[in-house]
C-alpha cells in the first residue's frame, strides 16, 4: 500500500509540473506583457514618457484618461483586438483625452450601441475600420488637426447624418464612408486632391456634395449607388472620372463635365436614369465603353467642336468617334439620328 501511495504521490508532482509549464489560455493571452491601470490595457511608448492604451475590459459610459502613471495617453488601438470579453457591443459613449494623437485600426469597430465619441484637437489621424458598423453613431465632429482618414473608417455607420471634413484633411481611404446610408450632405475641404474608390458607395440619402476645386481625380464607383443624389460640381481641375463612378446615381438630373477631363471610364454614369443631357468636352480623348448605359431620360447629347476625337456631327444627338479609320457611333439616346456619312454604326445600349 506504501507503495501504491508513493507512486500516486510521484505522478501527481510530475502532472503538476507539466502543467505549471503549459501557457496559460485566457482572453488575454496577447497582453501578457501589457500593464494594467483601472480597466485598461497599456505599453509605454518608445520615448518612455507617454503611453498607448491597446485593451479595454469595461463598457457603457467611458472615459480613456488623460494620463496613466504620470504618462501621456497618446494613442488608443493598434493591437489585434482591442475590447475584451464582447465589451464592443456594449460601448455606449466614450470620452477621449486632449493628449491623443492617433486611433488604431479598427479600435471601435462593431460598438453598434455607440451614439457619441469626442475627437480631441491633437488628433491627427483616424486608422482604418475605426468606427466601421458604429450603427448607431449619428454625427460626429472632426477636429481642425485631422489630415488622414483611414479605409473603411465609418463604413457601414448607417445612421450618420452629418459629419464635418476640416481644412487639414488631405487624405481619405476607399470606402470611408461607404454604406453611410442616413448621410445627406458633407462638404470636402480644398486641401483634397483624390477621392478613393468606394469612398461614398451607397449613401443613398446624399442630395448634394461639394467637389473642391484642388481635385484632380474621382475613384471608381466613388459615388455609386447615391440614388438621392441630384447634383454635384466637378471642380475644372478635374483630370480623370473612373469607372462606375455615378453609377446607379438615378436622381442625377444634370452635370457639367469640366473642361480639364480627359477620360471617362466605363459605366461611369451607368443607371443614371434621370439624367437629361450630356455634354462631352474639347479635352476627352478616352470614352471607355458605354459610360452613359441605362440613361434611358437623355434627350440630347453634345460634343464640344474643338474635341478631336469625338464629334456630335449634323445635331446627331449621339457621341462618334473620329480619330480610326472610319468613324462610328459609341454613345446614342432616344432622339439619335445617324449622320448621312457615317460608315459604320455601333450603338450603345443607352
Amino acid at each position: 500500500m506504501k507503495k501504491i501511495i508513493k507512486q500516486l504521490i510521484a505522478f501527481i508532482m510530475v502532472v503538476t509540473m507539466v502543467v505549471s509549464e503549459m501557457p496559460v489560455m485566457n482572453a488575454k493571452a496577447d497582453e501578457s506583457e501589457a500593464k494594467y491601470y483601472d480597466g485598461f490595457y497599456y505599453d509605454i511608448n518608445e520615448d518612455g514618457e507617454s503611453v498607448s492604451i491597446i485593451g479595454c475590459d469595461l463598457s457603457g459610459d467611458i472615459v480613456i484618461p488623460e494620463e496613466i502613471d504620470g504618462m501621456k495617453v497618446t494613442r488608443i488601438g493598434g493591437g489585434e483586438y482591442f475590447w475584451y470579453g464582447g465589451m464592443d457591443i456594449y460601448v455606449t459613449s466614450v470620452k477621449l483625452p486632449e493628449s491623443l494623437t492617433s486611433i488604431g485600426a479598427g479600435t471601435f469597430s462593431g460598438c453598434v450601441r455607440l451614439t457619441s465619441i469626442n475627437l480631441p484637437e491633437s488628433l491627427t489621424g483616424i486608422g482604418e475600420y475605426t468606427f466601421c458598423r458604429c450603427s448607431s453613431l449619428t454625427s460626429i465632429n472632426l477636429p481642425e488637426s485631422l489630415t488622414s482618414i483611414g479605409e473603411y473608417a465609418f463604413s457601414g455607420c448607417s445612421n450618420l447624418t452629418s459629419i464635418n471634413l476640416p481644412e487639414s484633411l488631405t487624405s481619405i481611404g476607399k470606402e470611408a464612408f461607404s454604406g453611410c446610408s442616413s448621410l445627406t450632405s458633407i462638404n470636402l475641404p480644398e486641401s483634397l486632391i483624390s477621392i478613393e474608390d468606394c469612398t461614398f458607395k451607397g449613401c443613398s440619402s446624399l442630395t448634394s456634395i461639394n467637389l473642391p476645386e484642388s481635385l484632380t481625380s474621382i475613384g471608381k464607383e466613388a459615388f455609386s449607388g447615391c440614388s438621392s443624389l441630384t447634383s454635384i460640381n466637378l471642380p475644372e481641375s478635374l483630370i480623370s472620372i473612373e469607372d462606375c463612378t455615378f453609377k446607379g446615381c438615378s436622381s442625377l438630373t444634370s452635370i457639367d463635365l469640366p473642361e480639364s477631363l480627359t477620360s471617362i471610364g466605363k459605366e461611369a454614369f451607368s443607371g443614371c436614369s434621370s439624367l437629361l443631357n450630356i455634354y462631352i468636352p474639347a479635352g476627352v480623348t478616352e470614352i471607355a465603353g458605354n459610360p452613359f448605359s441605362g440613361c434611358t431620360a437623355v434627350e440630347s447629347i453634345k460634343v464640344s467642336t474643338g474635341n478631336s476625337k469625338y464629334d456630335s456631327r449634323e445635331d446627331c444627338n449621339a457621341i462618334i468617334y473620329t480619330s480610326g479609320p472610319y468613324s462610328r457611333l459609341t454613345v446614342g439616346c432616344k432622339n439619335t439620328k445617324l449622320p448621312s456619312d457615317l460608315t459604320e454604326n455601333e450603338l450603345s445600349e443607352s
